[in-house]
């Protein structure tokens, strides 16, 4: 257990807390440093070296912008994730390409995005598809693979038993969807994605 947290302490551990709303980076800052303060003062946190920073990010399909909206610092170009995690977005239906571009470019190539995300309808389910979009091509962007964990299973079970009147699986269920970039991302990716949704909206399947 010693080597494990002498291990952990020499970690370089960068966390980017996001949000697309001033109001949310300014509360992201709050608990950036909290988490700073407790791993930096606990005897024997595991994360000595975490290292925590907010930013705003927005949304975009546009693969030549150079920081995706992040600020000079250029973090998402120049220092790509191993794993993003992304909760709750996928209900902005309206911006599914922009944020299926945007997740994808945060990573470094063979890194994965876990999506924890609640069904919210179909919203999910048309998420996944238009990641298949380009997955199905000679040369996949991403692969996809759903996950699940038996504690969430078990809260699950627990909540549809006892809180029947109130627990909305659509809405309260979270599911996980697994994305890892296997290769760079391309202005045609980005075109493909788009017209994608663009055909969605329209009701006409793209060619």
């Amino acid at each position: 257990q010693n080597s494990d947290v002498a291990a952990s302490k020499e970690r370089k551990i960068h966390i980017t807390l996001t949000d697309g709303n001033a109001n949310g980076v300014k509360n992201n800052m709050v608990n950036q440093y909290l988490t700073q303060l407790h791993s930096q003062l606990e005897d024997g946190h595991p994360y000595q070296s975490l290292h925590v920073k907010c930013k705003l990010l927005l949304w975009t399909t546009d693969t030549s912008c150079p920081n995706d909206g992040l600020d000079s610092s250029r973090d998402v170009h120049d220092r790509p994730s191993d794993v993003v995690l992304v909760s709750d977005c996928t209900h902005f239906q309206n911006f599914h390409a922009a944020l299926v571009v945007t997740t994808i470019r945060s990573l470094k190539q063979g890194g994965t995005a876990i999506f924890c995300q609640p069904a919210r309808s179909d919203s999910l389910d048309n998420f996944h598809k238009l990641l298949l979009t380009v997955r199905s091509q000679n040369d996949p962007l991403v692969s996809c693979q759903w996950w699940s964990h038996p504690l969430v299973d078990q809260q699950h079970e627990q909540a549809r038993s006892h809180h029947a009147d109130v627990y909305d699986e659509t809405l309260h269920r979270p599911k996980f969807l697994l994305v890892t970039k296997l290769r760079d991302l391309t202005q045609n990716d980005c075109l493909a994605f788009i017209e994608q949704q663009q055909s969605r909206r329209t009701g006409h399947p793209s060619s």
